[in-house]
């Protein structure tokens, strides 16, 4: 693990300590009122935990991008986020919904926001590891 992917894995993760907030203040913040007023999430987040969540992400995100690039250009970038977002916001929006009584509208926005989150992550690990930012 050299200095680039170090660098990818803390853009990364101010990527994701960026973007989550916004998505589920301004984009998500009316469904999750309600179900803080349902009393179904925590009267106090454990905002720490989100962070650690998301040096994790940047950390895995980084590290399968590294390993797997072809570099061959910014499809490969959205074709990344696209395949982690089947693996990652899919899968826990939709385990959500069938686990607790949060609306099928929320659900998809949950997983829509999460995969035009990774987009950018993976049009941006492209970015970082395209041939011209090696030579």
């Amino acid at each position: 693990m050299d200095k680039k992917f170090w660098i990818s894995v803390g853009i990364t993760f101010v990527l994701l300590g960026i973007m989550e907030p916004l998505v589920n203040v301004f984009i998500l913040g009316s469904d999750w009122e309600l179900l803080l007023l349902q009393s179904v999430t925590r009267a106090e987040y454990k905002f720490l935990v989100f962070y650690v969540v998301y040096l994790f992400m940047a950390f895995g995100l980084t590290f399968i991008y590294s390993k797997g690039h072809e570099g061959s250009g910014v499809g490969e970038g959205i074709r990344f986020g696209f395949y982690m977002s089947l693996i990652s916001f899919l899968p826990i929006a939709y385990f959500t919904y069938a686990l607790f009584p949060i609306t099928y509208s929320l659900t998809l926005k949950w997983y829509l926001s999460g995969l035009v989150e990774l987009i950018i992550i993976g049009i941006v690990l492209n970015k970082l590891y395209s041939k011209t930012s090696t030579q």
